[in-house]
């Protein structure tokens, strides 16, 4: 689920883990619309090709699970429909990336305590 000015205006993601991308989250412009992401700047991003791209950003939050949450600038994208979650997100969780080959699955494993909460508790007073 991702957020920006109320866990109320959120959206589901599906998204996908790339270590190439070394920012917080790329999400398509019509989910950033749908969760009231809060638009707080530009940024010029480096892609795979070499080739220079700008962004906008806004502050959202990701929460994993209902139970693990961390808010960093999220890169609207204007044409893509994927969504990426990068190399920020995984530092701000400072937890360890575990790939399994066999099954197919990524696991995000020592995630500190202090990011274990209820989301429910961190809401914005209104």
């Amino acid at each position: 689920m991702v957020y920006g000015y109320s866990p109320e205006i959120s959206v589901s993601i599906i998204a996908m883990l790339d270590t190439g991308f070394t920012g917080f989250l790329y999400l398509p412009l019509a989910q950033c619309l749908q969760s009231a992401l809060i638009l707080a700047s530009t940024a010029p991003y480096t892609l795979a090709d070499g080739n220079t791209s700008y962004a906008l950003l806004a502050l959202g939050t990701i929460v994993l699970e209902k139970s693990i949450s961390t808010t960093g600038l999220v890169a609207i994208s204007m044409a893509s429909t994927d969504a990426l979650i990068g190399m920020e997100f995984l530092r701000k969780l400072g937890g360890r990336l575990e790939v399994d080959t066999k099954t197919e699955t990524v696991k995000i494993k020592n995630i500190p305590p202090e990011l274990l909460k209820n989301p429910k508790t961190s809401r914005p007073q209104q």
